[in-house]
């Protein structure tokens, strides 16, 4: 049990991250692929589809970018498809949505549609939880990236977490 809390922090660590060179991006690319085991989904399918939108799939250290980069050159328990959104549109098919903080439309709207289709929203858009988000990345005083969990909007679209996550990170009602 010892040896499972000690990968399950490894896994989940971002400082680790930066010690391997690995960019703020890589960091919260790791993050979203990694939340997919800690969530209790409605069907037993490993096979999961990230979406993102605002964010630039063509910027070599972007958020997408590092995911494709991450789901193609290693081996992971999860098959995943990583889409890049270019606009608001329909979420039916995304499980998971990083929103960058670059995105420029209605953050309000985007959230709606997503909640719409159970999808759990992530981003590092400032205040992203207190808006209806479900993750928001910010920065600790020691500047490194950390996550919270907005408790009452993951419930919200009916879906739940491990608790071993739950001890990990900032959660906030």
């Amino acid at each position: 049990m010892r040896l499972f809390i000690i990968l399950l922090l490894i896994m989940v660590t971002p400082s680790l991250s930066y010690a391997q060179g690995i960019s703020e991006n890589g960091v919260k690319a790791l993050y979203v692929l990694k939340f997919t085991k800690f969530i209790r989904w409605d069907t037993n399918t490993t096979n999961r589809t990230v979406c993102t939108i605002g964010d630039s799939e063509d910027h070599k250290d972007s958020v997408t970018s590092n995911m494709t980069q991450v789901v193609t050159t290693r081996k992971l328990e999860n098959k995943f498809t990583i889409v890049n959104k270019k606009a608001l549109s329909d979420f039916d098919q995304c499980d998971f949505l990083f929103i960058s903080s670059s995105y420029s439309g209605d953050i309000r709207d985007i959230l709606l549609v997503a909640s719409k289709h159970k999808t759990i929203t992530l981003s590092d858009i400032k205040g992203f939880t207190n808006k209806g988000g479900v993750f928001g990345f910010y920065r600790d005083k020691e500047k490194k990236i950390k996550v919270e969990l907005n408790i009452k909007n993951i419930r919200s679209i009916d879906k739940s977490v491990n608790a071993s996550l739950l001890e990990m990170i900032k959660v906030v009602d």
